[in-house]
């Protein structure tokens, strides 16, 4: 009898440690905020391509890729910035054209970029940079960055202009076929017309093969998706700083600008466990003109949790980049390493993770 006591016991532990459906997280302080220097400043690439207005900037595998937006361009470069490849030449809508260049992405050894003014994808080989085919998409993609993620299932994912309904998110097929268009709105106290409520619940969007992070650019509300469109969770950053201020000062920057989009947060990506926002810290008085110093949130992430971990200020060195701080940033996979663009000089510059 004693012996089959011991023995239910031991099951019954067995079963409690192996059936917890409950997600296991650890509890990680707060790091602390730091402040970064460029290890690395470059004004050009060679001796003859200066750098204008970057409108994204991305390393993946062996090749870094950066948008120039209004160049309508994509330069290609290996790991220490020689160029291997200029994608789309000259501004047009001919084939391998672009007329704006957005969101470079690497995706089964092709280039996927967007083409704003045309409204499309175009793919390039990644290796001779040979033009292949465009995607025609049934929808503008919306954001600073006109930012798209692929997933492994080799779906579209965007952000479009929003709907009454909240759909604003994209979800398209190989061929840039609309599949569905997700996402819910955002309301909050002070947005008072339906032109208001509708800008604000314009989104950047991320995502990392499992799911597709979205967060409002001037709500600092995080939603998380499926990769077939099904809300999992969200989590509202109104409390935390730089966020908070903001939002406290959103109903007077509405007056002053009424109908505007208030875009304080500007770039935002994924990264393993870690999510990373870049959003504007307001100076002296709460007014439009004043939101120029930025700040790179890092959230510890998942579809359950959300917890502010550390707050990253980049200093250039340089006052003119300093005080109007970057619109776009990266954080390579391995998460060491951070580019952005000085705003007044272009410069771009690299950054080391401690």
């Amino acid at each position: 009898m004693t012996i089959n006591r011991k023995l239910w016991w031991f099951i019954l532990l067995l079963f409690c440690q192996c059936a917890s459906p409950k997600e296991k997280t650890k509890d990680i302080p707060y790091l602390g905020d730091i402040e970064l220097f460029p290890t690395k400043t470059i004004d050009k690439i060679g001796d003859s391509i200066f750098i204008g207005r970057v409108a994204a900037f991305k390393q993946e595998e062996d090749i870094i890729m950066i948008a120039e937006g209004e160049k309508h361009r994509i330069l290609v470069l290996d790991t220490v910035f020689k160029l291997k490849n200029i994608l789309g030449k000259s501004k047009g809508s001919a084939p391998g054209e672009f007329n704006y260049a957005y969101s470079p992405t690497l995706y089964n050894h092709k280039i996927y970029a967007y083409d704003g003014g045309n409204q499309r994808i175009n793919i390039f080989d990644k290796n001779t940079g040979n033009f292949q085919n465009s995607l025609k998409l049934p929808f503008r993609l919306t954001g600073i960055q006109k930012q798209f993620y692929i997933a492994n299932n080799a779906n579209i994912y965007g952000a479009t202009d929003p709907e009454k309904n909240g759909e604003m998110l994209l979800r398209l097929d190989s061929n840039g076929k609309l599949i569905k268009k997700f996402g819910e709105n955002i309301l909050k106290d002070y947005y008072t017309t339906e032109e208001i409520k509708l800008n604000a619940n314009y989104k950047i969007i991320s995502g990392n093969n499992s799911n597709i992070i979205g967060i409002g650019v001037s709500n600092a509300v995080v939603e998380i998706y499926d990769i077939d469109g099904k809300k999992l969770n969200s989590f509202d950053l109104a409390t935390d700083e730089p966020f908070k201020t903001h939002l406290k000062s959103l109903p007077k920057e509405i007056q002053e600008a009424p109908g505007a989009t208030i875009s304080f947060i500007t770039d935002m990506l994924v990264r393993k466990n870690r999510l990373y926002i870049l959003g504007s810290e307001a100076i002296e008085e709460n007014t439009i003109d004043n939101i120029n110093i930025k700040h790179i949130s890092v959230y510890d992430f998942s579809a359950n949790h959300c917890k502010l971990i550390r707050k990253i200020r980049l200093n250039t060195r340089k006052k003119e980049d300093n005080l109007m701080s970057p619109n776009i940033f990266y954080v390579t996979e391995d998460e060491k390493t951070i580019y952005t663009q000085g705003l007044m000089t272009k410069n771009l510059y690299v950054f080391k993770m401690p």
